[in-house]
């Protein structure tokens, strides 16, 4: 399974917090379907130390989408600045799949 993640840049949080959007895109390694989500990072650290105490990872959609469009979404995810992807970068070069389209839609409403 070839997966690919984004963490979406924020505004930092003030104090031991610390919650960003991300997306997701990944193909099955033996269907290759493709798979589109997003959600949210949760980071809680130790007092001032910046040590992480807990992650909490939400999921708030995954789309499975044919095998077919495995390489469009691919190709446009890995054009995508890594690790941490500006929010209005998402939208260049996204396929125009409605089920991509209805996650950035999703995320750029979050700005």
């Amino acid at each position: 399974m070839s997966t690919l993640a984004r963490a979406i840049e924020t505004a930092p949080e003030q104090g031991s917090t610390f919650d960003c959007d991300w997306l997701v895109c990944m193909t099955g390694k033996g269907s290759g379907a493709a798979r589109v989500g997003f959600g949210r990072y949760e980071w809680r650290a130790v007092g001032d130390t910046g040590r992480i105490a807990a992650l909490h990872i939400l999921i708030e959609a995954m789309h499975t989408l044919r095998a077919q469009w495995s390489g469009a979404i691919l190709d446009w995810v890995l054009k995508l600045p890594y690790p941490w992807c500006p929010r209005e970068a998402l939208a260049a070069g996204a396929p125009a799949f409605e089920p991509v389209q209805s996650v950035l839609k999703t995320l750029a409403q979050r700005a």
